[in-house]
């Protein structure tokens, strides 16, 4: 994985060879190379048969590479793959009722209260949950499920129940096996690396295997919204212009490559805000179809683009698509409600965020392996007999003298440019705005989402949000710094993604104690304490509104006791709360290396390569427009209960004076004399530069 304290910068290496054409040194560091090709079935049993490979030469990691005189040593850090291969390297059931690594069940991924709160577990944790019976005894590299319900008899699942201190004898077998299935949460054995009697839980101990890949989270998404969004229109025009557009994109593919679904994504996003100029669709639409937009730029960004703004607008973006998505397109009608909502929805709303804290999600998406497959299929077609045993052999040889041929035309280049000049074509994005009324009425919601951005609630009003005393504004935009001191910005070379969820648990205690000593605001009205899955408390947060109003310091919170609280806490209680709550290079990567050279040799900061883009942004408009703040054309509409209609007539007043009526009337007349100016680069660590630079931006 690229590393910036190990490895060069864009702009570092053509300081240090400016001889040399420029290079994209995330994408040549992270180029992969072809290490183990096998063939045998897709069963556990034989696909863990390469296992004792791949540990012997994990052992042989401890062994430094000098390069230059300087020892690297190698840590094998996160696993990249598609779903299959991750359940299959974390011991996870494939498909199923757990399809998900974080052991949600899936009729609950559409449950946003109750997915928001999940974590993945850890590979120890996993291995734990296994070992709690007695039946893991029976596993073996020939029998690599010893859950195998069908295979279990009712004194089997009986034991196994009973070594974990349930004990239900009373039920049928039926329901002993749904009982296992749910302690389980899906894991049907250990780890692939763990399935071995060698002592390796050194060489693994920063081993993770994220819940999210948004190289197919994306492209199954952007699939299904263009296929479902058609059949929740009234107005039969927009209907039919909607199918037209879903006919041209995806047509009868059942599956779409990943460099389209990013490209699809954008001409959704274009064709959704011409009928919005138009007033024939609702601002909720437009904003679904921008923030998948956002959602897949921040997917797609480089490292050195990483930075708190970025971290909290793909939680926000995630949160508000996802919501949206519920309040749009609720029960589809084209597909099932599981197909809509399933992994993949889950993955990219719920686990994407979690993972981008720790890790550059461009590196983890293995869309350059899944480009090899590609090759390799088309020299085993087209150079071998085809016949068992031969193919093997041929296929990585011509493979590997395939990846070193220099005049190879690079497509991902190609790609990338086609879609960065698409997104150009699109408006600048404004801040993050939620409505009083999603607080209001669905306070549960918006409460598990604060607890997922608790280190951005805690340096308090005013850093990263705001309230004008209508809406939840988060300063997240183009035009916001990247930092404002706290959080920091974490890297996977530092912490572990398990260290990061307990100090965030820990961080939304804090933000709760300072709330009620009045020390802190928070942009919540309703806070709901909960001790051992009960429902103790129950704050009321009276000072958001009264503070706004009164323009007074924070007043301490109200605090309900509830003495006598019914049980804990079940996916199905809170989901029914309703309106009470809820470009590579042939260059070696040796060369790209920070070997003998002092941290202060080069600037940090440099741009992603690409051309700068003129947006209309803020800045462009009057004195008078900015004023009345522009972006409240982009809050949120999340009560449920009002249609789509009214909310777009009750907007139709104060239309003149919103942003995108703005951009409309520059896009037909010049009567306004707006100019288009570069969204302002607020990540130059320069900081007595005072000239505005064009920041570049990829999706």
């Amino acid at each position: 994985m690229y590393n910036p304290n190990l490895y060069l910068t864009n702009q570092e290496y053509c300081q240090k060879f400016p001889d040399r054409p420029p290079i994209d040194v995330q994408a040549t560091v992270e180029k992969p190379h072809l290490y183990i090709l096998g063939q045998s079935k897709s069963t556990d049993a034989d696909q863990l048969s390469y296992t004792l490979s791949r540990i012997e030469d994990l052992k042989q990691l401890v062994e430094p590479v000098e390069i230059g005189g300087v020892p690297i040593f190698d840590v094998m850090r996160v696993f990249s793959g598609d779903g299959p291969a991750r359940q299959f390297e974390a011991g996870q059931q494939r498909g199923g009722n757990f399809s998900c690594l974080c052991g949600i069940p899936s009729k609950e991924h559409s449950n946003l209260e109750y997915a928001l709160g999940f974590h993945p577990p850890s590979l120890l944790d996993r291995c734990e949950v296994f070992k709690g019976g007695c039946l893991w005894r029976r596993f073996s590299l020939t029998n690599p499920s010893p859950f195998s319900f069908s295979n279990l008899k009712k004194e089997d699942l009986l034991d196994e129940l009973e070594a974990r201190k349930v004990y239900l004898y009373h039920l049928n077998r039926p329901q002993l096996v749904e009982k296992l299935q749910t302690i389980l949460h899906g894991i049907q054995r250990p780890p692939a690396l763990y399935c071995s009697e060698e002592d390796i839980l050194d060489h693994l101990s920063l081993y993770e295997i994220p819940a999210c890949e948004p190289l197919h989270d994306i492209s199954n998404v952007v699939q299904h919204i263009i296929t479902e969004l058609p059949s929740h229109f009234e107005d039969k025009s927009v209907e039919r212009e909607f199918e037209k557009f879903s006919t041209a994109t995806i047509g009868d593919k059942n599956q779409i490559r990943g460099s389209d679904a990013r490209l699809f994504a954008i001409k959704l996003a274009k064709f959704a805000l011409s009928l919005y100029n138009e007033k024939r669709i609702s601002l909720d639409i437009l904003e679904l179809c921008t923030s998948l937009v956002e959602i897949t730029g921040i997917c797609y960004m480089h490292y050195n683009q990483r930075s708190p703004k970025q971290i909290l607008r793909l939680y926000n973006q995630t949160f508000k698509f996802s919501y949206l998505c519920k309040s749009i397109i609720g029960i589809p009608k084209k597909m099932t409600a599981r197909k809509f909502y399933g992994s993949h929805f889950h993955s990219l709303t719920v686990h994407a965020p979690q993972t981008n804290r720790m890790f550059c999600l461009r590196s983890i998406i293995p869309e350059q392996e899944e480009r090899s497959f590609g090759d390799l299929r088309n020299i085993s077609l087209q150079t071998s007999n085809r016949q068992c045993g031969k193919v093997i052999d041929n296929a990585m040889l011509r493979f590997i003298n395939h990846q070193k041929n220099e005049n190879k035309v690079d497509y991902t280049k190609i790609q990338e440019s086609i879609i960065s000049h698409q997104a150009k074509l699109l408006p600048a994005f404004g801040d993050t705005i939620f409505s009083i009324e999603l607080l209001r009425n669905r306070p549960t919601l918006f409460q598990k989402h604060c607890e997922r951005i608790a280190d951005f609630l805690l340096p308090g009003e005013n850093h990263w949000w705001s309230f004008d005393g209508k809406h939840i504004i988060f300063h997240d935009g183009p035009s916001r710094p990247d930092s404002c001191g706290e959080p920091m910005l974490q890297h996977f070379y530092l912490t572990t993604s398990e260290k990061q969820a307990t100090l965030l648990k820990e961080t939304w205690n804090k933000c709760i104690e300072e709330l009620q000593s009045g020390k802190l605001q928070l942009p919540v009205l309703k806070v709901k304490l909960y001790e051992d899955g009960k429902l103790t408390k129950v704050l009321k947060n009276e000072g958001l509104i009264s503070n706004k109003e009164s323009a007074t310091d924070c007043g301490e919170a109200t605090e309900i006791n509830l003495t006598s609280a019914e049980g804990p806490l079940s996916a199905d209680e809170v989901s029914v709360e309703g309106d009470e709550c809820p470009t590579t290079s042939s260059t070696s990567v040796k060369g790209l290396l920070r070997i003998g050279e002092g941290s202060d040799s080069f600037e940090n900061d440099e741009d992603g390569g690409l051309t700068d883009m003129n947006f209309i942004s803020i800045s462009d408009l009057t004195e008078k427009q900015q004023n009345e703040d522009p972006c409240r054309a982009l809050e949120s509409k999340t009560s449920e209960s009002i249609t789509h209609e009214k909310m777009l007539t009750n907007r139709e007043d104060s239309q003149k004076n919103t942003f995108w009526s703005v951009l409309d009337g520059a896009n037909k007349s010049s009567a306004n004399n707006m100019t288009t100016k570069g969204i302002s680069n607020q990540g130059n660590k320069d900081k007595e530069e005072t000239k505005e630079r064009k920041q570049p931006c990829i999706y």
